[in-house]
């Protein structure tokens, strides 16, 4: 277009009264720009998407689908306009900025920009639980294994608990019946505030008012958080800073003095549990909205006057989301499934938690069966037949096993269980491995022994309660839980730890580094100077300060952890978090070869996790994320053999990743290992294989996924695989 490009490819595909307002805007005293710009720089990506595509017979063979490159620029264009304009109530989440990082890579690969390499270093960082915009909130959130297994839809009410957020109200409720998913949405919400960091909070934490569940029309106790103000305060404290509150803090008083000091996010669970105590109830939902701090409440009835989000049953693109992922982590053809959708809906009325037992009852006799039997029965009776299914198919060391495991308040070793139940171990570990298959029972991080211990997700746990509770069984394995050691340290020195560690991270939670690491230290001392977890705790603390002298010191630490014999899954998670941040900070400001070096560090550390503490999800995920990355850079390096051992080591680690029972210290994101693995088998130079980990990766998360669809479009550009990528209708 010549001279003439700003009137043909700009002006004309723009409306008349934007060049105006961009003239004020420099005019206007309360500028916010920079003068030195040109009016028609001012327009930024927000705009592009008209103008790519008002000229697409110039664009089009860069960007190749342009239903695609609109939805690119849509996103991109949405989020910046977001941040730049700072909407009140914009809540940026992980998921928002890793795609609009994606979004971005894509479109300036387009282009040809030499920008685009750094901004898929960035997204693959984010990816992995990088945070640009500083470190996660403080506080303690229950594992997600325990409250939802997977998350999927719920956008609006996302948005309407963002806006919330945002707002000058101090509280909101979530009510719905149960099984609808107002839990896992107040959890996801508060996982999404505290990756996201809001300048306003300073902590998310957890506390379920549940104190009572009816059993055939009985009450009966089950372990809680509270039921009185007083216990309250002493959940708040162990949420908070995971300590005992004193006797001044456990009172009304304290518990307002610190919510307005520390303003956090406070999710109470199952309020309906304790609305008929009126003192507690008046404080929950009249006092304590009078501190600096928001709360959430769930609830399946609604308290007259107070902002409510009523969650109901999946539509029909949730639920399909839905069925996607748990049809493919039971095992079922997928495509079956997804057949009966609208018979799956009339019996579940689309509640994600009868949706989820439903598919694991087809593991049996297929879908159509497990419809009929849902059919004759609904809700908790029908949840109930299906387990009773399931364990009768069982033998009885499984059931006993699951029982056993149902009376915990932790998790346990088989050992444990084994004194539980009267198994012997070889007994117990074959139970143990039949419940896992069956997605009845996960394993998690290992146990102060170095024995890997096991739970259930609180649901399942709360049916094996409903189904066997007045089983004389159960009674007696919970007095037999009550006099299991959790132990061979002195009660004193657990204590005078635990007490150290707590002190630590409510330091750290106030950006008190430096004093976090003064009151480990003075605690290593005597019979504690080698206690693992001290050092582990240290390394976390001076790796939070992000200075050079900090991150030496956290090293030394996580290594003495390590030579002291530490088994906890976290501390080598937390040490490998460390050296990718590093690896990630110096992108652009080393050599390859110094970068190279940085990747291994890191890698190093998780496989010296995996020798401690097994081959756990999230290990298995970052270590097959760092060897990609160190191919990657070997490749830079024109080491191509080196190279390709790297992508087949990244292979094995996101098989393993991807194959590892559901459940953790830390959970994973199945997606991310999926992308992973792709990548790597590309790095391989292995089409097929690479397209079928593609394949499975949609079995997943459907075609829908922006994440899955970036990926696709990414191959579909290569020569090797333009007629073979799946396609995207």
């Amino acid at each position: 277009m010549g001279d003439d490009w700003l009137a043909q490819g700009v002006e004309r595909h723009l409306a008349p009264g934007y060049f105006a307002r961009t003239r004020e805007m420099l005019e206007s005293p309360m500028r916010i720009v920079d003068m030195n710009k040109a009016d028609e720089e001012l327009y930024g990506v927000e705009h592009l998407s008209n103008i790519v595509t008002g000229n697409w017979k110039l664009f089009g063979d860069d960007f190749g689908d342009r239903k695609r490159t609109e939805v690119y620029l849509d996103e991109i264009t949405e989020l910046r306009h977001n941040v730049s304009h700072r909407r009140p109530h914009h809540l940026l989440r992980r998921g928002q900025l890793l795609r609009f990082t994606r979004n971005a890579q894509i479109l300036l690969s387009a282009l040809g920009s030499t920008s685009a390499g750094r901004f898929g270093l960035l997204a693959d960082s984010l990816e992995q639980g990088g945070t640009p915009w500083g470190n996660e909130l403080g506080g303690i959130l229950p594992p997600s294994t325990e409250i939802v297994q997977d998350f999927v839809g719920r956008e609006q009410e996302i948005r309407k608990l963002a806006t919330w957020l945002a707002s000058d109200s101090p509280q909101i409720m979530i009510e719905g019946y149960g099984g609808s998913g107002k839990s896992a949405l107040a959890y996801q919400f508060a996982q999404d505030v505290r990756d996201g960091a809001p300048h306003q909070l300073q902590a998310a934490v957890w506390l379920s008012a549940k104190s009572i569940e009816y059993v055939e029309g009985e009450a009966r106790e089950r372990r809680t958080d509270f039921d009185s103000i007083e216990s309250f305060a002493h959940a708040l404290w162990a949420a908070l800073y995971d300590a005992d509150a004193t006797s001044e803090q456990a009172s009304s008083g304290g518990i307002l003095r610190e919510l307005s000091e520390t303003p956090s996010l406070v999710i109470v669970d199952d309020l309906d549990s304790v609305l008929d105590r009126d003192d507690l109830a008046r404080f929950l939902l009249f006092e304590m909205p009078r501190s600096k701090s928001k709360v959430i409440y769930t609830s399946r009835q609604r308290v007259p006057g107070l902002e409510t989000i009523e969650v109901r049953g999946f539509g029909d693109r949730e639920l399909e989301a839905f069925i996607r992922s748990r049809a493919s982590e039971y095992e079922l053809r997928v495509e079956d499934c997804l057949s009966r959708l609208a018979a799956i809906r009339s019996v579940t009325d689309g509640f994600p938690l009868f949706v989820d037992d439903l598919l694991r009852h087809a593991r049996f006799d297929g879908i159509g069966p497990a419809i009929e039997d849902w059919s004759q029965r609904r809700g908790d009776a029908a949840r109930e037949y299906a387990l009773r299914r399931q364990l009768h198919r069982l033998d009885e060391a499984a059931r006993r096993a699951l029982i056993g495991v149902s009376v915990t308040d932790r998790p346990v070793s088989s050992h444990e269980l084994g004194m539980i139940s009267g198994y012997t171990d070889d007994d117990v570990q074959y139970a143990i491995r039949d419940l896992i298959g069956w997605r009845l029972l996960m394993q998690l991080e290992n146990d102060d022994a170095g024995r890997p211990t096991f739970s259930c997700n609180r649901n399942t746990r709360r049916l094996v309660q409903k189904t066997y509770g007045r089983d004389p069984l159960y009674a007696a394995y919970q007095s037999t839980f009550r006099t299991l050691t959790g132990s061979a340290m002195p009660q004193r020195l657990r204590e005078e730890v635990g007490r150290a560690i707590n002190n630590a991270k409510y330091s750290v939670l106030r950006g008190d580094y430096d004093g976090a690491a003064e009151e480990l230290r003075a605690t290593m001392t005597g019979e504690l100077a080698n206690n693992s977890d001290l050092h582990g705790a240290l390394g976390w603390a001076l790796s939070r300060k992000h200075t050079e002298d900090s991150i030496t010191q956290a090293r030394y630490a996580f290594q003495r952890a390590h030579e002291l014999g530490s088994r906890k899954e976290d501390t080598y998670f937390q040490w490998a978090t460390l050296e990718r941040e590093v690896a990630d900070r110096s992108l652009g400001q080393v050599s390859d070869a110094d970068l190279l070096d940085r990747w291994r560090a890191a890698a190093r550390v998780v496989e010296l996790g995996v020798e401690r503490c097994g081959e756990t999800p999230s290990l298995c995920q970052v270590a097959a994320y760092l060897r990609t990355r160190e191919g990657k850079t070997l490749e830079r390096l024109r080491e191509f053999t080196s190279a390709e051992a790297c992508y087949q080591q990244a292979v094995e680690w996101a098989k393993r990743a991807i194959a590892t029972p559901t459940g953790s210290s830390r959970t994973i994101n199945r997606a991310s290992s999926y992308r992973t693995l792709v990548i790597a088998l590309e790095g391989l130079d292995n089409p097929d294989d690479t397209v079928q980990a593609l394949t499975e990766w949609r079995s997943i998360v459907g075609d829908g996924d922006p994440d899955w669809q970036t990926e696709r479009d990414r191959l579909a550009r290569l020569p090797a695989y333009r007629e073979i990528v799946p396609s995207a209708e």
